[in-house]
């Protein structure tokens, strides 16, 4: 059989190699004359060996399961190492020689069947490729149907406590990442407005991770989750002005971002404690501090509150030069909405810095002979 048509379809599969820890191993005794099997399972079982060589020990690294599975293929020749005897015997010397001896080393199909996790899967136990879509679409409800119930009967159980166990902090709200856009679904998390993700397996807060000054869960930006589960006005505002000009932004939901109002510190993460990992978390990652934008606004608006020219700037466009002198040499917040007629409208929030009363009040009455607005908020449409 061909097993390469296989490669990079789609897959139904009848079982697979499970990783297994049978607890076997050698020791040799102190004086260096004799050796033992050990058996490390519930009890320590010793076993006397004669060192012989004789191969009479099998160590399973893998056992075979018959489970039917739908998955992907990335691969058909990895050799998998799945049992070997551990021989032992006497070397000329008189030492004790301890080695492995393979007794079973299939071929066998590296097959995905959930986000990052494969199984291990005999090229024989492939049986067909999932061609129809219907029925594609079945064995994914099927594999996924009692996980789901089971999250929201966990879920109901806690709602009906009010979250008690949960612990959670004033003004902090709840809820149960089931939305239907994929990209947002996980069945197992619950995300709150103020930034933590607690898992219904795990039955804890999950520890985000550090990603260039972007918290994460499970290679997922929290702060994506918080915006899409707790949207605001101006979140749904952004995001019908981008479904009704859908000529102009056909990568939708791609066009919209979200955007951190106050700057993301670079953190280092590496000393923190979990506790600390997931305050440090919530302080960027709550929904007062989330708006959503057209993405090329969101990725000015990024470049703006690290201090770096804009791509008008680079352009060579001097339309904004105040502007942007006064965003260089202040602490601003940075954020976009539309007036009535959908026009959009950017918001800077600047607080000087470095200067004394004095220079301040002339700055200030400059800043309002040139652009009509107080130093506090400027407007401007483009």
């Amino acid at each position: 059989m061909n097993y390469n048509e296989f490669l990079f379809k789609k897959v139904r599969c009848k079982g697979f190699f499970k990783k297994n820890q049978d607890g076997k191993r050698v020791e040799i005794s102190e004086d260096g004359l004799n050796c033992s099997y050990m058996v490390f399972d519930k009890v320590c079982e010793e076993i006397k060996c004669s060192c012989t060589g004789e191969k009479d020990f099998l160590k399973e690294y893998y056992i075979h399961k018959e489970k039917e599975f739908v998955g992907f293929v990335v691969s058909i020749n990895k050799k998998l190492l799945v049992s070997s005897y551990l021989v032992a015997n006497h070397d000329k010397s008189g030492e004790i020689d301890i080695h492995m001896e393979i007794n079973e080393r299939p071929t066998c199909a590296i097959v995905y069947f959930a986000d990052n996790k494969k199984h291990y899967v005999p090229l024989e136990d492939i049986i067909e490729i999932v061609e129809n879509k219907e029925s594609l679409l079945k064995e994914e409800k099927d594999m996924y149907t009692n996980k789901f119930e089971k999250n929201v009967n966990k879920f109901d159980e806690l709602k009906r406590v009010n979250f008690e166990y949960l612990e959670l902090l004033p003004d902090e709200q709840i809820k149960h990442c089931i939305d239907e856009d994929k990209e947002y679904y996980e069945s197992g998390w619950l995300i709150t407005n103020k930034g933590r993700m607690w898992s219904l397996t795990d039955k804890r807060w999950l520890v985000p991770w550090n990603d260039n000054g972007y918290w994460r869960v499970a290679n997922e930006y929290v702060h994506r989750w918080v915006c899409h589960y707790f949207p605001s006005e101006e979140d749904e505002h952004v995001l019908y002005v981008v479904e009704v000009h859908n000529v102009a932004y056909p990568e939708k939901p791609w066009s919209v971002e979200v955007h951190h109002k106050t700057t993301v510190e670079k953190i280092d993460s590496n000393t923190m404690t979990d506790s600390e990992r997931i305050l440090s978390c919530m302080e960027v990652n709550h929904k007062g501090n989330l708006v959503y934008q057209i993405k090329k606004d969101h990725d000015e608006a990024h470049r703006l509150m690290n201090g770096k020219k804009t791509k008008r700037e680079e352009e060579g466009v001097e339309e904004f030069d105040d502007m942007m002198s006064i965003m260089r040499n202040s602490n601003p917040e940075v954020y976009y909405s539309y007036d009535e007629k959908g026009n959009k409208v950017v918001n800077m929030k600047v607080q000087l810095k470095g200067m004394t009363l004095e220079e301040e009040k002339i700055y200030e009455e400059e800043f309002e002979k040139s652009h009509g607005s107080s130093k506090e908020i400027y407007y401007f449409s483009v």
